[in-house]
């Protein structure tokens, strides 16, 4: 059997389907971001990938601005092409194995030095509360 992203009409679609809080938590620090996280919601992926949008505008904006990939995701529609197009969120799949990021639809890392927003918020040395 192939992996492959959901489609609509698939039957694990209704077990995939997200609520707006499913996955919204907030990394506390000085100025706190908000974080939508989910790992592939194809079933028996073997990918090891999470999608990460972030915000420290507010949990939200984050649910507001991400409307559109959790409503992607939902419809098994190419989530990860939406979620590229998001100027006003950090956007990025992080590998869960060797927390490398990447862009949202790549295959290449990205260099951290160079996007520092996804770099704090991957926030490895933050406490994690569930929102």
């Amino acid at each position: 059997m192939t992996n492959r992203p959901l489609v609509a009409g698939d039957a694990q679609l209704k077990e995939a389907r997200l609520t707006p809080d499913d996955g919204v938590f907030e990394l506390a620090g000085p100025a706190p971001t908000w974080i939508w996280v989910h790992t592939c919601p194809t079933p028996k992926c073997s990918c090891r990938s999470a999608l990460v949008l972030a915000t420290d505008a507010g949990r939200e904006t984050l649910l507001g601005r991400g409307t559109v990939v959790r409503e992607a995701w939902n419809a098994g529609d190419g989530y990860a092409e939406v979620a590229a197009k998001l100027d006003e969120l950090v956007v990025f799949h992080v590998d869960i194995d060797t927390v490398e990021a990447y862009p949202p639809s790549g295959p290449d890392p990205l260099d951290l030095a160079k996007h520092p927003r996804i770099s704090r918020s991957r926030g490895a040395d933050r406490r994690r509360s569930p929102r």
